[in-house]
């Protein structure tokens, strides 16, 4: 039976002396993202003699490695990276991807920043035009809607669907708020229709509000 936590332990213990995660992985035989995933939170201070020679015969440089590996640990992004040391970001992926960053650069959190607060006025900006074309087809359909005189039935529903979403139901009295006059008058209107109906008269008054 393979003993995952002994294996676990002698990857640290390699990774701390310098070792590539490829050359952990040959040694005590997995695959080096299972390495990489072991010793992901080991600090790790650069490579051994015997690493910068297996990455110089794979053309890797060691000095290019361990200089874009401190600049990583410094918190610094893959472009600010290629910017300094002229790595693609492509390879500083590949050379990178295991390590964690505690703490990102001020330059890159402010970049961040400026991207989010970018995203948010864009997302602005796309709610805004949204609301426009409802506001905009909603008074389309009014417009075709009121185009011809509406029956008593159907102003005595639109003041019953008034009432339902818009009036005031904590007391006896049957009233509304609202201050678009265009609801005002429909629910008199409504209502009115509701006193033929029934053959009930109650006062009707409106009340104007300073706010």
């Amino acid at each position: 039976m393979v003993d995952y936590a002994e294996l676990r332990a002698q990857a640290v213990v390699l990774r701390k002396e310098g070792f590539s995660l490829s050359q952990i992985g040959r040694r005590l035989g997995l695959h080096k993202s299972v390495i990489g995933r072991w010793v992901a939170d080991i600090p790790f201070s650069g490579f051994n003699c015997e690493s910068r020679a297996e990455q110089l015969r794979s053309f890797r440089d060691p000095e290019l490695y361990n200089r874009a590996l401190e600049l990583r640990q410094s918190g610094w992004s893959y472009k600010m990276i290629e910017a300094e040391i002229g790595v693609p970001r492509s390879t500083l992926s590949g050379w990178l991807r295991y390590l964690k960053v505690v703490e990102y650069h001020p330059a890159v959190r402010q970049r961040t920043l400026a991207a989010q607060a970018k995203a948010v006025q864009a997302n602005r900006r796309r709610q805004c035009g949204v609301k426009a074309r409802i506001q905009s087809e909603a008074a389309s359909e009014m417009e075709v809607l009121l185009a011809e005189p509406l029956s008593g039935r159907e102003i005595f529903l639109m003041g019953l669907m008034l009432y339902l979403a818009e009036g005031g139901k904590t007391q006896r009295a049957v009233s509304i708020t609202n201050s678009d006059p265009f609801v005002i008058r429909t629910f008199h209107q409504g209502r009115a229709l509701s006193e033929r109906f029934t053959g009930t008269a109650t006062g009707r008054r409106s009340y104007l509000s300073r706010c």
